[in-house]
């Protein structure tokens, strides 16, 4: 009975021995990841916390050579605004075509072992969406934001044709962005107004301002005024 026993327990051994480690594939890690997205958008969010959205803005791009970007995070659609305003002036086509390449280097740097992320991208005529999943989503979206003025202010990005210098998409590796966590997915000096953050760096900078100046030092004044 032992001996049974024995021969019981080596065969097991040798089962777990030669089973294959438990992956997914890069097609299942798409299917997955494709799933992830479609479940996201039949809920009516823009983000959960699987997946963040970002919305490139390319509306004033031929005539001011600027660009917005915003994300959205967590399952809260926490919302972060980025504005880019020393971009080359060009059509929003080409935008899409330069930023289709990079978004698609990015997502091959960033899944080599299928367990990080997957990006997707639509765009209209004005704007490009993308939606990224995955364990490390948060630097790959940091990435992509960090990205943006490099990727429009260069040629298209070319892994195999050699044409102009591509060296510029290694600053945006995995390699160099690292795995710590992201805190903010904002790319400019941060100011509080009212408890919600602005970028020093937007559209609405005037406004901004002046609201800054009523809630931090008007207001605060006339009512230590009114206090006397």
């Amino acid at each position: 009975m032992k001996k049974l026993v024995s021969l019981m327990l080596v065969g097991m051994l040798l089962l777990l021995a030669v089973s294959p480690v438990f992956a997914y594939t890069e097609e299942e890690f798409s299917d997955i990841s494709w799933n992830a997205v479609k479940r996201l958008k039949e809920s009516g969010r823009l983000s959960n916390d699987e997946i963040n959205y970002t919305l490139i803005d390319l509306t004033q791009i031929e005539t001011q050579g600027t660009v917005t970007a915003t994300v959205y995070a967590t399952v809260y659609e926490e919302k972060t605004g980025n504005y880019f305003d020393d971009i080359l002036k060009q059509t929003p086509e080409c935008c899409y075509n330069k930023l289709t390449r990079f978004i698609f280097e990015l997502t091959n740097r960033y899944k080599p072992e299928y367990t990080t992320y997957i990006m997707q991208t639509h765009h209209d005529e004005l704007t490009v969406s993308t939606w990224v999943y995955g364990q490390y989503k948060d630097q790959a979206t940091y990435a992509l934001l960090s990205g943006i003025p490099d990727c429009l202010n260069h040629e298209p990005y070319s892994r195999y044709n050699g044409d102009g210098d591509s060296s510029w998409v290694d600053r945006y590796s995995p390699e160099v962005i690292g795995t710590k966590p992201i805190e903010s997915f904002s790319l400019n000096e941060v100011f509080v107004l009212s408890s919600l953050p602005y970028t020093s760096t937007t559209l609405f900078r005037p406004f901004i301002f002046m609201a800054y100046l009523w809630d931090n030092i008007i207001k605060p004044f006339q009512e230590s005024e009114q206090a006397l």
